[in-house]
Formats: structure tokens, sequence, C-alpha cells
């Protein structure tokens, strides 16, 4: 029997003395082998931060949008309504004290500069997954098994899309 290895983001709870609960973030593989589930760390991510959405927002992609514009476009829309605030065309900041900066794919607490882990909508978004989605590309030739990888990566960050909106940013993205 094949090894099955699942990675996914996993929250532990820790609990102080005086009862605040805090919960932390870890990039975790789950193996099973022989029908037992094996996990190991990763990666640690920071402390998570569940972050609750001021709004909701239809997104409209704006025409003739580039490919490499797409993820940013669609990122800043998602912080835009979870009471984000830019600060300049790469940099974001929240008022619980939070910086998303886009170009550097980090995701800190603004006064330790520590890196964190903020739960957007069903997502987690920290610099793990802000690489993985900028990282992201899709080659024409093998865009049926994207298609799967490209909803996980949008989901992972946080970015949830209306279907239709989907296919058009998939069409997009597999032009030549």
């Amino acid at each position: 029997m094949p090894n099955i290895i699942l990675v996914f983001i996993r929250l532990k709870k820790r609990a102080k003395k005086s009862g605040e609960v805090y919960y932390y973030a870890y990039l975790v593989n789950n193996k099973w082998v022989n029908l037992s589930p094996k996990q190991e760390i990763k990666l640690y991510l920071g402390r998570y931060h569940k972050i609750d959405s001021k709004t909701t927002e239809n997104i409209i992609l704006p025409k003739n949008i580039k490919k490499n514009q797409i993820f940013a476009f669609l990122l800043k829309k998602v912080l835009l309504v979870h009471g984000f605030k830019p600060k300049d065309k790469f940099l974001f900041h929240h008022p619980n004290g939070f910086l998303v900066n886009l170009k550097a794919n980090k995701v800190v607490d603004k006064k330790t500069q520590k890196q964190v882990c903020l739960g957007l909508n069903q997502g987690y978004l920290c610099d793990c997954t802000l690489k993985k989605l900028f990282d992201f590309s899709i080659n024409p030739k093998n865009k049926k098994e994207k298609g799967p990888k490209l909803i996980k990566v949008l989901l992972d960050v946080g970015i949830n899309l209306h279907k239709d909106l989907f296919m058009e940013i998939f069409n997009i993205l597999t032009k030549k």
C-alpha cells in the first residue's frame, strides 16, 4: 500500500495560567503509514488571529487585467473587506496591528515584527500561503490538472470566489 501524504495547516491551542487562550499555526505533513497517521511539523507559521470581514463585496475583474496582476488584485480586495487599509501599492495594515506586504510575501505583527497567520474567510493568510499564491502558475498544456490546485491555493489564502469569476480568472491564466 502506498504512503499517502497530506499537507495542511494545523492550529495548536495554548492556554496561559490566566485562562487566556492563544492559537499557533503550523504547516503539517500527515503521512499515513500502515493505516496509521504520523504527523510531522514542517514549518511554524506564527500566532493565529481570526479576522472577520466587515462587509461582502462582489469582485469584478478590471478589463484587460494582466495575468501577473490577478492574484494581487484579488488579495487586495479581500484585505480591504477584512478591514485592512493600504499604506502603499503593496503594504496593507490592519487596526489590530498586522501588516501584509504583498511584495515581500510577509504577514507580521507590526509591534513585534514576528510572523503571524491570519484567518481570512476559511483560509490562512501567512508568509507560506502568500508565497504559494504568487508562485502559482499554469502552463496551458496542463490546465486540466491545475484547475483544482488553483482552487486550493486561492481558498488556502482566504480568497473565496464565485464560480463564474473563478472561470473568468482560469481562462485568463490559461491563455497563451
